[in-house]
């Protein structure tokens, strides 16, 4: 099963009367599962350029746009985060400096929040000695997240690349399939409304 059905499954998503929502650029991919009681209401807007496949645009039962945080990398480097060293390892060494950007980002308006946890498949966190820590990784960025949104908005947690070229066979799709199946699974089981999944250069990683 791949990371994006499993998912789906993990957290429930028919119960969103517009089904999962996937919009895929050359560089990346977003999946919605919306779980709220609520009835969830999605614009589709086609995109004749042939890089954007679909895009939804998703709002609450109010119609209003739902408006995602910013930059996290950004903000952790000004909270003291090492320029090349690794965020999502900051959601168990540094959370509380990690909540404070989530807390930020909340009071600011943001109706979507993302997770420390776009590196935080076993395969990339190999390069920092954590590939054996990726679950707890995963569970402690949504939980950060979640604690900082409260009720002013929707946890969506991040997946990024691998960080190794599928066409350089310096990984193979099993292995990336794997890592992003263990990453969903923990992120799902945290509690994240929906996952987004981008900065990937290989289009086909990303449907893994």
């Amino acid at each position: 099963m791949s990371a994006r059905n499993l998912v789906c499954e993990a957290m429930a998503c028919t119960s969103c009367t517009t089904g999962p929502i996937l919009s895929a650029t050359s560089a990346s991919v977003c999946l919605v599962a919306n779980t709220s009681s609520s009835s969830p209401r999605a614009s589709r807007a086609s995109a004749s350029s042939g890089r954007i496949h679909r895009l939804w645009i998703v709002s609450d039962s109010s119609c209003e746009p739902c408006w995602p945080d910013g930059a996290w990398a950004t903000e952790l480097q000004a909270h003291g985060l090492e320029p090349g060293s690794c965020p999502d390892a900051w959601n168990l060494s540094h959370p509380e400096r990690v909540e404070e950007v989530a807390r930020a980002y909340g009071e600011a308006g943001s109706r979507i929040m993302l997770t420390t946890s776009s590196g935080a498949n076993r395969i990339a966190l190999a390069r920092h000695g954590l590939d054996g820590r990726a679950q707890e990784i995963n569970r402690a960025g949504v939980e950060i997240s979640r604690r900082a949104a409260g009720a002013r908005a929707r946890v969506f947690a991040s997946m990024g690349p691998c960080g190794k070229l599928l066409v350089a066979e310096e990984v193979t799709e099993k292995e990336i399939a794997e890592a992003f199946e263990e990453q969903a699974q923990a992120l799902a089981a945290a509690g994240a409304a929906g996952v987004v999944v981008g900065q990937i250069g290989d289009l086909s990683e990303a449907e893994l």
